[in-house]
């Protein structure tokens, strides 16, 4: 599902798609050129991801986890990195369960963009499925 699928998954899809499409159109010379570019986008794909594989300290297909509220407090240097507006980490916060900042030893956004919640005594709170909440 696209939900399932991260931005780098996204733009590959995208753009074999793309490739595909001209090469069925009549913009390339034949079918074949069509097919070598999206292998050469697959290949590459593969490739960033077997990097990032074998080298996670790079963080080359996914950000680093940045911490967005320490000790009940916001970190607003890493927000600010992030783009992250305090409404916005209450918001994730109450998806959490929290009303305010206070109880939690720490939120991180994750490399995949979702928000985890560390409180100080309970340990870690399971983010709400989105699912059930229509």
């Amino acid at each position: 599902t696209a939900g399932a699928m991260g931005p780098s998954d996204l733009l590959v899809v995208v753009l074999i798609a793309d490739a595909v499409q001209n090469a069925m159109s009549g913009s390339y010379e034949s079918i074949t050129e069509g097919a070598m570019l999206a292998f050469v986008i697959f290949g590459w794909a593969t490739l960033i991801d077997w990097l990032d594989y074998k080298f996670p300290d790079l963080h080359i297909a996914e950000a680093a986890p940045k911490t967005l509220v320490l000790n009940g407090k916001f970190m607003r240097k890493n927000m600010a990195r992030q783009l992250v507006t305090e409404e916005e980490v209450l918001a994730q916060l109450r998806q959490h369960g929290q009303e305010s900042p206070q109880a939690v030893a720490r939120a991180v956004m994750e490399g995949d963009g979702h928000i985890s919640v560390i409180l100080k005594n309970r340990g870690e709170v399971q983010p709400a499925d989105p699912r059930k909440q229509a």
